[in-house]
């Protein structure tokens, strides 16, 4: 007899996060090296058998720092490189659209009005100040929050003044205050194009 599918949900945000509730949740490899919870009231029977974890393709959220580089030249290499993909941008785009596809989410990060206590503090964690008026790089540190709130998997920027240069001191910290990936143009090339 053939096995049926179910149609479990794969929660694609940061490890821990919630599955729906009251199902089963069975944590997989994704293709990020990060883990993924797949919840199903059949512990995703189906979707993923005993052993066959590390064949699953997880998509992979990836958010553009559009002030700073271009969505569609990292959307050219997602696709080259066959990922699938949620891609976004923090800045609404003008003129360079890119093509919808199926389970696309919004092309912008929606930015609030007013800043919540918890984005306030985390803004102010990653400028390294307590003065936030006129700053710089408040906007680019707010588009962080949104992408880190939303649970996105990696943040491609060339904003080297706010988010260090690769591989730097600065840049290492803010990754893992945001429990996220903070690339450059440079390095999600490279990423993308290792073997997974």
């Amino acid at each position: 007899m053939p096995k049926r599918k179910n149609s479990a949900a794969v929660a694609l945000g940061r490890p821990g996060g919630k599955a729906a509730a009251g199902a089963g949740v069975k944590k997989l490899r994704r293709d990020d090296g990060r883990s993924a919870q797949c919840a199903s009231a059949q512990g995703c029977a189906g979707e993923v058998g005993e052993g066959e974890e590390s064949e699953m393709k997880a998509k992979v959220h990836v958010t553009v720092d559009t002030a700073t580089l271009s969505r569609p030249s990292v959307e050219r290499l997602l696709r080259q490189h066959q990922f699938l993909y949620d891609i976004v941008g923090t800045e609404p785009a003008q003129g360079d659209e890119i093509e919808a596809s199926g389970g696309q989410s919004l092309y912008s990060l929606p930015l609030p009005d007013r800043a919540t206590e918890a984005e306030t503090a985390f803004v102010r964690e990653v400028l390294d100040t307590v003065r936030l008026v006129q700053h710089p790089h408040l906007r680019a540190a707010r588009f962080f929050y949104a992408h880190v709130l939303a649970g996105r998997a990696v943040f491609v920027t060339a904003n080297d003044a706010l988010f260090g240069t690769p591989r730097s001191v600065e840049r290492n910290r803010l990754a893992a205050l945001a429990k996220t990936r903070i690339m450059s143009f440079a390095e999600f090339e490279r990423w993308c194009s290792e073997p997974r």
